[in-house]
């Protein structure tokens, strides 16, 4: 599995179940007109994540050339830490997630609260754009090879298929089994981007 295949797996599914879980909830209740706004902010958030990664790259490009192998490697550290830090939080959070998301979108769809809908939305899929944004970039110093646009569609459609599969009540998926595959080798990612930090890092005379 490539790195950009992963990455774009495991982020995608985390938004799009929180997505679903929103869009179940108002279906339940029967407020159909909150749709609008929970895909308003699905857009928005696509929009604010293709924003993040042009401004990203801009940033990057203009840096000078003694400072691009400084920048490489905090890229890669970085990234190595909030990979683990996020894991560590999802397995402290494992079972509360959902309830706190079906809660809070309850909530926004009993007052019709549109902004509340859209919130969820936005920031559901800002939140991992923009952690996908910077993994990607991280394995990109890490491999010092060219992104892999196949690998990372490949990985956005298969997440939203087994998302939508999961939506018309196919409970039978080894989702569990799924997110654990994919942190384990998110762990295996992140370790090999704290060893190619290091070396960055010290090639720029950073560390010794």
């Amino acid at each position: 599995m490539s790195a950009a295949l992963l990455i774009t797996f495991r982020e995608t599914l985390e938004a799009s179940l929180v997505i679903a879980i929103v869009l179940t909830v108002i279906d339940r209740l029967q407020r159909n007109s909150l749709k609008i706004a929970l895909w308003n902010g699905v857009a928005a958030g696509v929009v604010a994540s293709i924003a993040v990664a042009f401004g990203v790259q801009m940033i990057f490009s203009s840096l000078p050339p003694h400072l691009e192998e400084i920048a490489e490697g905090v890229t890669m550290l970085v990234a190595a830490a909030l990979i683990l830090w996020l894991l560590v939080w999802v397995t402290k959070m494992r079972g509360n997630v959902r309830e706190h998301v079906t809660q809070q979108a309850s909530e926004h769809a009993h007052t019709g609260s549109f902004w509340g809908i859209f919130a969820m939305a936005f920031f559901a899929v800002v939140r991992e754009g923009t952690e996908t944004v910077l993994f990607l970039q991280a394995s990109v110093f890490r491999a010092q090879e060219s992104f892999s646009s196949v690998g990372a569609i490949g990985g956005v459609v298969l997440a939203m298929g087994l998302t939508l599969m999961l939506f018309k009540g196919m409970h039978l998926l080894p989702l569990k089994w799924i997110f654990r595959v994919t942190s384990l080798l998110l762990v295996v990612f992140a370790v090999s981007l704290v060893v190619g930090g290091v070396e960055e890092l010290h090639e720029a005379g950073v560390l010794w």
